[in-house]
């Protein structure tokens, strides 16, 4: 568990804030690449985060080399907190079951899941090996 001190706070707020900016590039982008027939961007980004708290907790559990409490409240809670959104994936998910697009909703539900868990696997192997 991080301390909560000023320094702490300021670090998963600066976090936040770029994880926010890249969701929010993540989302315009892939909308406009893809069109909005599907929640693309929510799913991106889950599945991207996911890959990256792999590779990060791989890493860490594997090379005993320590992050300050300050940068692993700025990557985790922060960047990647704001980053990801599983409460996102839930309105996409509702929004869709409610406009009776019972397929799109399930794909999504299946599709989030299964491709999060596979990018923490791969993630972790990652930071596993990166970690030597």
């Amino acid at each position: 568990m991080l301390p909560i001190t000023p320094g702490t706070i300021m670090a998963i707020a600066a976090g936040g804030a770029v994880g926010a900016i890249l969701r929010f590039l993540v989302q315009h982008y892939s909308t406009n690449f893809l069109g909005l027939t599907f929640p693309w961007g929510t799913l991106f980004v889950n599945v991207i985060g996911c890959g990256i708290i792999g590779v990060i907790s791989g890493f860490w559990t594997h090379s005993g080399f320590e992050l300050s409490v300050e940068l692993r409240g700025a990557l985790v809670i922060g960047c990647l907190g704001a980053f990801t959104t599983f409460s996102a994936f839930s309105l996409d998910t509702l929004v869709l079951f409610q406009n009776g697009e019972v397929i799109r909703a399930s794909v999504n539900v299946f599709a989030t899941i299964t491709l999060c868990l596979i990018a923490v696997a791969i993630g972790s192997v990652m930071g596993t090996r990166l970690a030597g």
